[in-house]
């Protein structure tokens, strides 16, 4: 008689069990304790199944991934460009690298806030403190970079880090690779990460790219000059002069007017002039267009944009996406006018730029008026008649470096303002060529006091025109000696004012 193995009862119901199908006669202990046995290797099984597949999860990382809307683009067509993580615990923040051909494609800017071409942020993570958002067109890469800050929590989960338009420039393949990738949790350790890259294919277009947009276009010839004018929002007009030379092959320039920029260099404030200069070729932009020749550029401002600034000092900086600040190397100041407020500067690459300068320590507004002008009957006193001189008129603040310039105007009055409190060294120098002496001091000093203003800073010239005097002698011994020379007969005498000459 045989008898079955039934876990539902004390796990032997006779005398007999039966074990791997085999029929054996045991005791009752023993055929109990090989139940038990072989109850606790299954359980044993069951929870290194369980925990090995705990351990598969636990070591499953997130993914990084890229995606373009579609498989292909045509030649100045667009797509939407997304980066995206998945499956990421207790995210704080993170920085990426994004490696492109800028021949084939460029990234639009998505963050008119932000000087630059950038990335719309996603809204994964709070962007508390966003390091790093640029794209370089030309070196073909892109970086984003941003941590939350305290109170904000960590995240967990999927989402979607940055997006923007990406627009075909010339027909190819194009992939797109992440490189320098850090997650990071709240402690600060690393995330391990998977990245995946993506492509897309920009076809041949079968129309040509929409013309350039902008304020101001001009089109450019290689062998011939040209000059761009735009009136800006304030009235005030900015002028571009290009040289002949100045560029190899046809391109369109581009002028476009900013506000307020969104960042300037440390320390300084905006002073009022914010522009592009872009160049295109075939209605494409043309990044890092340098010319070959520089071009003079003479920028206006208003008073109102200078209140509290230091008008004297103010540069014209352009913005380097690179090393993503603002910066003045490649630009030269030519001339200023502090009295017509213009600013001349010469430029060869085209970027981004805009006037700063830094703050006054004081508010300046103190003013210096005067004359210059013709003192005829050498009293030192402007009088009726008396016409004003054009000269270079020379201001210097006293125990500092600070000095200012401007010329006269045709009835001989000059003006400076927006001037800090000192004591002031004026001096002229008159335009012509000829010779002069000052009827009044040659220098002034002045001194300006709680923003006021001081007047009557005048200065007389008279200028010595010579006249010659022909004295023909008839003989050594009745010549008249006009020197100390008795060898001298017959000498052509300049004077510079008049002389009388008596019989003896």
């Amino acid at each position: 008689m045989s008898h079955r193995y039934d876990f539902q009862k004390d796990v032997c119901t006779h005398t007999l069990c039966v074990v791997s199908g085999v029929q054996n006669r045991l005791p009752v202990a023993r055929c109990w304790q090989r139940g038990v046995a072989l109850a606790m290797g299954i359980l044993l099984i069951l929870a290194l199944s369980l925990l090995s597949s705990r351990q598969a999860a636990a070591q499953q990382s997130p993914i990084l991934r890229c995606r373009v809307d579609g498989t292909s683009i045509a030649v100045a067509g667009n797509a939407t460009f997304v980066i995206e993580l998945l499956n990421v615990d207790d995210l704080y923040g993170y920085e990426l690298t994004l490696r492109f051909n800028g021949a084939r494609v460029h990234f639009e800017d998505a963050d008119p806030g932000r000087a630059g071409v950038n990335f719309q942020v996603g809204d994964f993570l709070s962007p508390d403190f966003v390091v790093l958002n640029d794209v370089n067109n030309t070196t073909g890469q892109a970086q984003l970079a941003l941590t939350q800050l305290s109170p904000s929590e960590p995240v967990s989960g999927s989402g979607e880090l940055g997006r923007a338009t990406i627009k075909g420039v010339s027909s190819g393949m194009v992939s797109f690779s992440f490189a320098d990738v850090v997650l990071s949790d709240p402690t600060g350790v690393a995330i391990p990460v998977t990245l995946q890259g993506c492509s897309i294919e920009v076809l041949p277009g079968e129309t040509t790219p929409p013309p350039p947009d902008g304020d101001a276009i001009i089109v450019v010839e290689p062998g011939a000059g040209s000059t761009l004018v735009y009136t800006n929002t304030n009235g005030l007009p900015i002028t571009i002069q290009i040289p002949a030379g100045a560029v190899t092959d046809t391109i369109t320039l581009v002028y476009t007017e900013g506000t307020m920029p969104s960042t300037g260099p440390l320390g300084l404030q905006f002073a009022g002039v914010h522009f592009w200069l872009e160049a295109y070729r075939n209605n494409v932009k043309i990044e890092g267009f340098v010319f070959q020749i520089p071009i003079q550029v003479e920028l206006r401002y208003l008073d109102a944009d200078v209140i509290g600034l230091a008008e004297e000092s103010i540069m014209l900086y352009y913005f380097n996406r690179l090393q993503g600040a603002w910066a003045t190397d490649g630009i030269e100041i030519v001339d200023r006018n502090l009295v017509s407020n213009r600013l001349f500067v010469s430029l060869a690459h085209l970027s981004e730029f805009a006037t700063f300068t830094t703050p006054s320590n004081a508010a300046e507004t103190g003013s210096i008026t005067g004359e210059v002008f013709q003192d005829v009957n050498l009293n030192g006193i402007r009088e009726i008649g008396e016409g004003g001189v054009r000269a270079l008129v020379k201001l210097y603040l006293l125990d500092t470096e600070r000095q200012w310039t401007t010329l006269s105007q045709a009835d001989g009055s000059y003006n400076f303002r927006r001037l800090p409190d000192g004591v002031y060294f004026i001096e002229v120098v008159p335009l012509l060529d000829v010779n002069y002496i000052l009827t009044t001091s040659a220098t002034i000093n002045v001194q300006v006091s709680n923003g006021g203003g001081v007047s009557g800073a005048n200065f007389g010239i008279a200028f010595q025109e010579p006249w010659v005097l022909y004295l023909v002698l008839i003989s050594q011994s009745n010549a008249v000696r006009l020197d100390n020379n008795p060898d001298k007969v017959g000498d052509i005498l300049v004077f510079n004012h008049a002389m009388e000459i008596g019989d003896e």
